[in-house]
């Protein structure tokens, strides 16, 4: 068993490596969402598991400035109560912003490889826990 930190796009470790792979906030901030999606695949055993928790950017745009809208207020509340800056948690709406939908998410996560084998979702839907397998 073993944690590593390092480049989710360019892992250190040989094809079909990793049983499971695991991530919290990490695809949304990747600079390039399919090179990451592409490594994961490979250093993924066949079978192996991968789950994710992010913040979904909804396909609705009605949604989507809703969502922006609470993300923007309660991240000021959120940075205010725990660090005194309310400002600390801004870049989430900002950075969900330039990720894609739920929709074309799932669809790049097929494309790569991935079978969606599940999600779940939190804090009013705007946040998912994602499970994906890679086919054996």
């Amino acid at each position: 068993f073993e944690f590593v930190e390092g480049d989710i796009g360019a892992m250190p470790f040989s094809d079909d490596y990793a049983d499971v792979i695991t991530g919290g906030y990490a695809l949304r901030n990747v600079p390039d969402l399919d090179v990451a999606l592409a490594e994961i695949f490979r250093v993924l055993k066949p079978g192996g598991i991968a789950s994710f928790l992010d913040f979904m950017k909804p396909v609705a745009p009605w949604r989507q400035r809703m969502d922006q809208a609470l993300l923007h207020f309660w991240g000021g509340v959120v940075g205010l109560a725990m660090h005194g800056r309310p400002w600390i948690y801004q870049y989430i709406p900002e950075s969900l912003a330039a990720y894609p939908d739920e929709r074309t998410v799932r669809e790049k996560l097929r494309a790569a490889g991935f079978d969606v084998t599940g999600g779940r979702r939190h804090f009013f839907g705007m946040l998912e826990t994602i499970e994906l397998r890679k086919p054996a």
